[in-house]
């Protein structure tokens, strides 16, 4: 098995409330208007939050999905870019990086664990009913998925059939 560092940031932990998760412990809950409050108690507040993100990791998550027709569009430029994006965000910016991307399938209960998912060429993407049910409960507890790699109007408009699964309205 591949050793992953813990992951600080879960998009979600129930309603009024963000999940931070310090290496080798569980997670504390700290609620949104404590974080969020403007007032002089704010500036007193940065070392002691500062503490709960020393060890935060960005970890690029591809996601691997169902599809039809040839091959396996989710894996087009894998690793490669994988690694690239994950190498230039290191190198470009302060956020610390796991130079180990994984995969991740939208049935996985450890998607949770990715606030930031990147989907290529999902022109060919037939989701699956379980899929469809995972995607809703990522996106509707705030997860983000960039999505890359259109190539026509065909393979946009059954990106957006496979979307109206997820949110018919």
């Amino acid at each position: 098995t591949t050793y992953r560092p813990p992951y600080l940031f879960r998009p979600w932990g129930g309603v009024g409330d963000v999940s931070i998760r310090i290496r080798g412990s569980h997670p504390a809950r700290l609620p949104l208007t404590f974080l969020g409050r403007k007032s002089r108690f704010w500036s007193n507040l940065a070392p002691i939050l500062g503490r709960f993100f020393e060890d935060a990791v960005f970890v690029f998550a591809r996601v691997r999905y169902s599809s039809f027709g040839r091959g396996r569009a989710w894996a087009t430029d894998y690793p490669d870019s994988d690694l690239n994006f994950s190498y230039r965000l290191q190198q470009m910016t302060t956020i610390k990086v796991d130079p180990n991307p994984v995969i991740v399938d939208f049935t996985d209960p450890e998607i949770v664990n990715f606030p930031f998912l990147y989907m290529v060429e999902p022109g060919r993407m037939d989701l699956l009913e379980e899929e469809v049910q995972g995607a809703k409960n990522y996106m509707d507890n705030g997860g983000f998925i960039l999505i890359d790699d259109f190539w026509g109007d065909a393979e946009l408009e059954n990106l957006k059939w496979n979307f109206k699964k997820i949110y018919p309205d």
